[in-house]
Order: C-alpha cells, then sequence, then structure tokens
C-alpha cells in the first residue's frame, strides 16, 4: 500500500472538503495497514529513544550541577575528595574498583592517602547518579528530582557520639540503602564496649536486610578484629569484604 503525502495544518485546510475527506480516510487505511503500524512502531521507538537520551542528560546535567552539590552539603562528604571524584583524572585504584558497585559490606583497609575515602565517594557518586533514583521526567520536563533515599556518610567519630538509646538516632544508619562510616578506629575506643556493641548493631541489621556499607579504616585485618570483635568479622566473612589498600600515600606524589 502507498503511504499517503503527508500534508501540513495549512496544506491540509487548503484542499476543497471532498478532498480532505479522501485523504483522511487515505490516512486512516494507512495507519491500519501492516507498513503502517510498521512505521508508527518505529516512530515511537526513535521518539521513546530521543527521550532517554535527554533524561540522561537532564540527570547527569543536574548531578554535575546545582543538586549534586546540595547533595554533597547535605551529606557533609568531604570536599577534597568529592573533587578528586568529580575532576576527571581520579586514579583507578584497588580500593576504586572494589568500591564500584558494592551492594555488600566492604571495609577498605590501608594507611592514610591510599585512596580510600575517594573510593566512598565515589560509591556515593554512583549511588546518587544513577538515572532509575530520578523521578521519570515529562517529555518537555527540564528539572528531574532525586527520588530515593539519599545515602548517609558518616566518620567514625561521629557515629559514636550519637545517642547509643535512641532508637531513631540508630535507625538511621540501620536502614538507610547505601551507609559510609570513614575512618573506622579514629573514635575513642571505650573500655566499656558501647562504640562496638553499637557497630555490631548497625553491621548485623545491614548485614541481614542485603545493604551496601562501604567502611574505611587504618586498621589491619587483625586489628579490625581485636578492636570490634568476632561477631563483626562474621558477618564480614559472610556478606563483605575486606580489602587492603595498601600503605603507600598517593598525597605525596600530588605534592
Amino acid at each position: 500500500m502507498t503511504k499517503p503525502r503527508d500534508l501540513t495544518t495549512t496544506e491540509f485546510f487548503a484542499l476543497p472538503i471532498a478532498e480532505r475527506r479522501a485523504h483522511s480516510a487515505s490516512q486512516k487505511e494507512w495507519e491500519a495497514s501492516p507498513e503502517g503500524q510498521a512505521e508508527a512502531r518505529a516512530y515511537q521507538e526513535r521518539r521513546q529513544a530521543a527521550f532517554e537520551a535527554k533524561r540522561l542528560e537532564l540527570a547527569e546535567q543536574m548531578f554535575r550541577g546545582t543538586e549534586y552539590s546540595r547533595h554533597c552539603e547535605r551529606l557533609d562528604l568531604p570536599a577534597r575528595a568529592v573533587d578528586v571524584v568529580l575532576s576527571g583524572h581520579m586514579d583507578d585504584t584497588p580500593a576504586v574498583q572494589a568500591a564500584r558497585g558494592c551492594t555488600d559490606i566492604l571495609v577498605l583497609s590501608g594507611g592514610v592517602g591510599t585512596g580510600k575515602t575517594v573510593a566512598a565517594c565515589e560509591r556515593i557518586r554512583e549511588y546518587v547518579y544513577a538515572i532509575e533514583k530520578w523521578s521519570p521526567l515529562a517529555e518537555y520536563d527540564a528539572s528531574p528530582s532525586f527520588r530515593a533515599a539519599l545515602p548517609v556518610w558518616c566518620s567514625a567519630c561521629e557515629l559514636a557520639r550519637i545517642d547509643h538509646f535512641s532508637a531513631l538516632a540508630v535507625d538511621q544508619f540501620k536502614d538507610v540503602p547505601l551507609l559510609v562510616v570513614d575512618d573506622l578506629g579514629s573514635e575513642y575506643n571505650d573500655a566499656k564496649g558501647f562504640f562496638a556493641a553499637l557497630l555490631d548493631e548497625v553491621i548485623d541489621n545491614r548485614y541481614a536486610n542485603k545493604l551496601a556499607t562501604v567502611i574505611t579504616t587504618n586498621l589491619n585485618a587483625a586489628g579490625f578484629a581485636d578492636r570490634y570483635g568476632s561477631r563483626v568479622v562474621d558477618r564480614l566473612r559472610e556478606a563483605g569484604r575486606f580489602i587492603s589498600c595498601g600503605n603507600a600515600s598517593m598525597r605525596r606524589a600530588s605534592t
């Protein structure tokens, strides 16, 4: 079947009434034909592909612009580490490789300046950037919004200072989809073991619910086990990873 000629609105209404009716009838016949339906499907596929490309573009612009800056401020991410992640010159270190796509409990162990905190920031960036976490856009909507729960970033010292007896305070660390605890081991090691008990509770809940957790620490495996006990270590053995990032500081090379 031959497709009728496409007409603009002006051209269509310039036709005599009889020709308009004939053209409309031909157009309906074409749309009902296999050829017309195939053309319509191809058009919709092109339209959807263009829409998805625009959606990705808008999400990236939003991520790299004001909205991501707001997320960094809300999460209180270390500014220097964020700058490295967004610089385009981030080294693909063992820590970064381990953190990308992390859905389990990950401990990044190593000396100062080995890229552990940068790797944790990269995991946050990856989480926030994921397109499925942005609200579906209307076709001409230029303002996508982040609709998932934000991750939580805290230093070990901050975690140690929360009210251990407040369920509300503890739950924000137990239930968030992605938790980063930075510099574990730098907190005060109380003799009564309150912090170790808190960490055990948080890790146990996150282990049970398969929630992603990234921990950075200067402690080696033996020091980690000695400080935090066998229960936490057992959780890591079963559902996590302990990655050694070495002790060679990359900070000296950049100065």
